[in-house]
């Protein structure tokens, strides 16, 4: 069962709302949720270095959002500096992410494709399931639709399916993650 969940946001995709529904999320099995900001470098002058006055602004904003977080579920808030992609890959390993839920920046087809940079990037090196969740899918939701959204986070999953040798292998790749989420459920 999917229970440690990596939620990472831009604060521009609509992710960071989740953080005010953190309760709804103890009814979709989760255990532990992980939220994840990674503020550039701050580039003015000739060396780049960490902009911690930045991280300390996210963190605030960020941590102002939780609201009624249950006992049963376990909150992380990790703000780094640093390239995105890097940054997700080190936070998965850290905490021991069973999935991520990863927003997308609005942007043109021929900018980025289907998927943003970041999430493209990740298809190659992440070794969990992602979500994509649209900004245009999160700004039309209201309170109660984002609540029940969360809520049933884990009960259905799309996993996009062509009838080729790319959808097949993924498809395998989905029995066999969950198989051995399974076995380690039972012991």
């Amino acid at each position: 069962m999917l229970q440690r969940c990596l939620i990472c946001t831009d604060l521009k995709d609509g992710l960071q709302k989740l953080a005010r529904f953190v309760s709804s999320f103890e009814h979709s099995g989760l255990k532990e949720i992980n939220f994840l900001h990674s503020v550039p470098l701050w580039t003015e002058g000739e060396i780049p270095r960490i902009d911690q006055d930045r991280i300390d602004e996210v963190k605030s904003f960020l941590s102002s959002q939780f609201e009624n977080v249950p006992d049963s579920i376990k909150v992380n808030l990790e703000v780094v500096s640093g390239e995105p992609t890097a940054n997700i890959i080190e936070t998965v390993e850290k905490y021991n992410i069973d999935f991520v839920i990863l927003g997308t920046t609005v942007k043109t087809a021929i900018q980025e494709g289907i998927f943003g940079s970041t999430a493209t990037k990740l298809t190659k090196k992440l070794k969990v399931p992602f979500m994509i969740l649209r900004p245009q899918l999160i700004s039309v939701y209201r309170d109660e639709e984002l609540a029940l959204r969360c809520k049933h986070l884990n009960r259905f999953w799309l996993v996009p399916y062509k009838g080729g040798k790319s959808s097949r292998y993924l498809i395998n790749k989905v029995k066999e993650y969950c198989q051995k989420e399974s076995l380690k459920t039972q012991h």
